[in-house]
């Protein structure tokens, strides 16, 4: 198994290098959850970081900025490495803040 895991890190790194790729699953019973019922233009991602694929009952779907995000939907995020935040940041950096100006 820890040769696999190696095995795994280094196609990533030889395909992606300099890259981290983050997934998360949007559970409603996370923090993460407050995501669920977003669409990806009402996300606030941080320009180095891209969401590349979600993975929804068994197909993955190209992410629109009209695409709602559903529970269970699996993320997948790419961004340069130490960038791409962990489940529990996720939705803290994700959700806009109100502006109060």
């Amino acid at each position: 198994v820890v040769a696999e895991a190696s095995f795994e890190s280094e196609v990533k790194e030889a395909l992606l290098p300099g890259l981290e790729v983050g997934q998360y699953l949007l559970l409603p019973e996370t923090e993460i959850g407050a995501l669920i019922g977003k669409t990806i233009e009402e996300l606030q991602v941080d320009e180095d970081l891209h969401i590349e694929a979600i993975y929804r009952r068994g197909e993955i779907i190209q992410p629109l900025p009209e695409t709602g995000l559903m529970a269970d939907d699996q993320l997948t995020i790419i961004g340069p490495s130490g960038s791409v935040p962990t489940s529990a940041e996720i939705a803290g950096k994700f959700i806009k803040k109100p502006d109060l100006n």
